[in-house]
């Protein structure tokens, strides 16, 4: 059963509490038990909705493993350029190359971006 954090106090809640105001990014849960593993999950609104939880992340364990992106964001610059952004992931050890590729919407072939 999912606990929210009260972006107030950092304790955590059954239901309610404080929601974080973006533009701001972090929050701290406060009251855990030591040594237990912990995930967490993110979920965001705007005048649409409330959209779907982000993907697990967990905490409190070793936890190696390759690294996983979220979707990047697109930025149109002129009509034959477009900048890609992405979030560093969480992983251990740590990404250290990142490789970019782009396609039309509909083909097969990607493109890789030589940075």
């Amino acid at each position: 059963q999912w606990m929210f954090v009260d972006s107030a106090s950092g304790q955590l809640v059954a239901q309610g509490g404080q929601a974080v105001a973006a533009p701001t990014t972090e929050c701290v849960a406060r009251g855990l038990v030591p040594g237990v593993p912990y995930e967490a999950a993110v979920s965001a609104k705007n005048a649409v909705g409330w959209g779907p939880d982000s993907t697990n992340a967990t905490v409190g364990q070793a936890a190696v493993h390759a690294p996983t992106l979220e979707a990047p964001w697109l930025e149109q610059l002129d009509a034959s350029s477009i900048r890609v952004r992405w979030a560093e992931p969480w992983c251990t050890p740590v990404a250290e190359l990142y490789t970019v590729k782009v396609r039309p919407v509909g083909s097969t072939q990607w493109m890789f971006v030589d940075s």
